[in-house]
């Protein structure tokens, strides 16, 4: 986009009262998400679009991405604030899943490098879909072959203590790859 004119290439714009008004917003738009890093531009976008009820272009969307990056080869996960879409996408049955989803979005979604199984249990739970015993779910996801799960840290000495996990390089491909079928 030309920095100097961003709104010399942009999309068709209305003709009429409103055109002046659509290319001062985008004025706008392009001076606020300038100074943003690419993650932060696509939050506040997706909240831009969320609160106004926006319905998304979602082939012209993955075509950008496409464009844009070579080596992304899945779509950009659901928006941070939005559990519930990856639910809606995949459609998990099984508590490995659902919680396999949950920990992505925990982990890739929210940034946080590790998470504890406490943390995916409660978001299952809001969503009406607590496992039935989360400690087993996430035995099922560390001994499959490869690995979706990983156990960074422990503290305590029982069998409840609070382990802290991380997805594997295999969980966030499983949950890519389940994006992809979706699509």
């Amino acid at each position: 986009m030309d920095q100097a004119n961003p709104v010399a290439t942009a999309a068709p714009i209305a003709e009429g009262p409103n055109a002046l008004a659509e290319i001062k917003a985008m004025e706008t738009i392009f001076g606020a998400l300038t100074p943003l890093l690419p993650d932060a531009q696509a939050r506040v976008l997706k909240w831009v679009q969320d609160y106004f009820k926006i319905a998304s272009r979602s082939s012209n969307t993955q075509e950008h991405q496409h464009d844009s990056s070579e080596d992304q080869s899945s779509p950009t996960p659901p928006s941070a604030h939005d559990l519930s879409e990856l639910f809606s996408i995949t459609s998990p049955k099984t508590d490995p899943e659902r919680a396999l989803l949950a920990a992505y979005w925990l982990q890739v979604s929210q940034n946080n490098a590790e998470w504890a199984s406490g943390q995916v249990q409660s978001l299952l739970k809001d969503m009406g879909h607590q496992a039935a015993n989360i400690t087993n779910t996430m035995t099922s996801l560390k001994e499959r072959e490869p690995s979706l799960v990983v156990q960074t840290k422990k503290s305590g000495n029982s069998k409840q203590s609070r382990k802290l996990y991380k997805l594997t390089k295999a969980g966030i491909a499983h949950v890519k790859s389940l994006l992809d079928l979706a699509q």
